[in-house]
């Protein structure tokens, strides 16, 4: 009977040491959860700082000896305008002042005379330009990347004896002035050997005035084709179409016929802002903006603008046997600058276009 007893007092007993070394595992094992939990929680916390803090300097505080992380303003500054510079067709962008400003960066900076303010995160990766939506930074640059490298790749286009090349501009872009200033010389040095064409995009962007003057110019190649590319060079010097058609003797009730009887045929002005003379040609090349260049049926994406890179372009599209000796003629290299008039030449190439 004490054997008994003494037998259920020690099953007791080690039951009882078991359940108090088990709760001690348990208590363990919470607390390593725990712990690591706080960890992570620290860790998210100081990679988010780490993150948006951008380049700075620590400033301690006098009252409780803590550390904060101030954003160099002037250096985001810089970085802003040099990303801008290298990602977008405008010349000329200058810092003119930055400052922290409600959690962000307030950049300053001219362009081509106008200031201009842009707000960025304080890691400067994120642009808030105005009338854009958000552009970051990393994102944006790879993406222009492989763009340019798709427009710099080889295109094969088919040869003929005489090469067809359709540029579709939008008459007031400056871009579209742009290669039609490097175009004309090829004009006049090939003349009637290859079929060079002024056209449209089946859109306008720069209001009623270049509504008008689209409809101008494709009426003066249907009615004086043999002088248009004068009228044209004379437009691209100001803008000026009533000079210049006093200029080349053009019959004013001709052109205003053959206008109101192409806004008819289209339904030009109570559609703007299509512009649907060639609809069905830039939807079949898929053109796509203010200049877009087509020989022999297929769109060039890389087509330089100034005249020696048109005429090479141009002369690769002949036969062998066909391509005339103007062909070795040496051309100007250099890009005109956007816009009207002849007094400007582009700092580098550009493949900006108006879309």
């Amino acid at each position: 009977m004490v054997n008994e007893k003494h037998e259920a007092h020690k099953e007791h007993h080690e039951e009882h040491h078991e359940a108090h070394h088990e709760g001690k595992k348990c208590c363990k094992g919470k607390l390593w959860m725990i712990t690591t939990a706080v960890f992570a929680i620290a860790f998210v916390i100081f990679l988010v700082l780490f993150l948006t803090a951008g380049r700075g300097t620590n400033n301690t505080n006098s009252a409780d000896g803590s550390c904060t992380i101030t954003p160099d303003a002037n250096i985001i500054g810089q970085q802003t305008v040099d990303f801008l510079s290298a990602n977008f067709p405008v010349t000329g962008i200058v810092l003119k002042n930055s400052v922290l400003e409600r959690g962000l960066v307030n950049v300053t900076i001219s362009v081509q005379g106008h200031d201009l303010n842009i707000f960025t995160s304080t890691d400067g990766e994120i642009l808030f330009i105005p009338g854009r939506a958000p552009i970051y930074k990393t994102e944006y640059a790879a993406q222009k990347a492989k763009a340019d490298a798709e427009a710099a790749a080889p295109v094969d286009v088919p040869k003929t004896a005489k090469p067809k090349v359709d540029v579709y501009v939008m008459s007031y872009c400056p871009y579209g002035t742009q290669i039609e200033k490097g175009l004309l010389p090829v004009v006049n040095l090939l003349k009637d050997k290859a079929d060079i064409k002024i056209k449209f995009v089946n859109y306008t962007l720069h209001g009623e005035k270049e509504t008008i003057e689209n409809m101008n110019q494709y009426c003066i190649q249907e009615k004086y084709p043999t002088k248009f590319y004068d009228y044209l060079g004379c437009f691209l010097e100001d803008s000026n179409y009533s000079r210049c058609i006093a200029k080349e003797g053009f019959d004013a009730n001709v052109l205003t016929s053959c206008v109101t009887k192409l806004n008819s045929d289209y339904n030009i002005t109570a559609n703007e802002p299509q512009f649907a003379i060639y609809d069905a040609e830039n939807k079949a090349y898929g053109v796509q903006g203010s200049p877009s260049t087509v020989i022999n049926g297929v769109l060039v994406k890389n087509m330089p603008r100034d005249a020696a890179g048109i005429l090479k372009n141009v002369c690769s599209a002949f036969t062998d046997a066909d391509k005339p000796s103007e062909c070795n003629t040496t051309l100007s290299a250099v890009t005109p600058g956007p816009g009207f008039g002849y007094d400007s030449n582009a700092t580098s190439a550009t493949t900006a276009n108006c879309t």
